[in-house]
């Protein structure tokens, strides 16, 4: 079951990660995280659902050296003293994943026997190093219209505009309540000229 349901959330100026699940089930849909000292995201087992959201760590590349999302399945060892390994499930479709490094997704898979399942469609993603399937653009600019200022809605010249796909079940909406396209954008908001 869903411990963790995110709809038209806003996490932002977090001294640790934006959001960390250790073992979680989250779903996140039309979400924006932004400026954490940490990771926007940091999951280590479970399972995680991301659709049409926002994560940018652009918050200060000086003092930030971590990747906006880092997800693995690091075994835990247990106060019995065993080794726990937990299955790791992750989906990111029609997201932005953006931030000051070449690669902004840190993958690490250990080998605990445990199913370990990754999926990344339609999303935009910053990654320099790592290869996504053929459906995300890479490495281009997602042209937010002021990020410095919290400002995550795409401009004009966004590749991220009708550059999604269309989910089931749909993302009829976005963060700001704005119909969505039958062609949508990419990331939590829904270009409006």
């Amino acid at each position: 079951p869903v411990k963790l349901e995110l709809n038209k959330c806003i996490i932002k100026n977090c001294s640790k990660a934006g959001l960390y699940g250790y073992t979680g089930y989250i779903n996140a849909t039309n979400t924006l995280i932004y400026s954490c000292n940490i990771n926007v995201i940091a999951s280590l087992g479970g399972t995680y659902n991301f659709y049409n959201c926002t994560f940018d760590n652009s918050y200060d590349a000086a003092t930030n050296p971590l990747q906006s999302i880092e997800l693995d399945n690091f075994p835990y060892k247990g106060t019995d003293s065993v080794t726990h390994a937990f299955p790791f499930n992750a989906t990111f479709e029609n997201c932005i994943i953006n931030g000051t490094l070449d690669d902004e997704v840190k993958i690490t898979h250990y080998k605990t026997g445990q199913p370990f399942n990754l999926l990344f469609e339609h999303d935009m993603i910053k990654a320099k190093k790592i290869s996504f399937p053929p459906s995300n653009i890479i490495s281009k600019d997602p042209k937010f219209k002021n990020s410095f200022a919290g400002d995550y809605h795409i401009d004009t010249l966004s590749p991220a505009i009708n550059a999604g796909i269309l989910l089931s079940p749909p993302v009829n909406d976005d963060l700001d309540d704005a119909i969505r396209d039958p062609q949508p954008d990419i990331g939590c908001y829904e270009f409006k000229p």
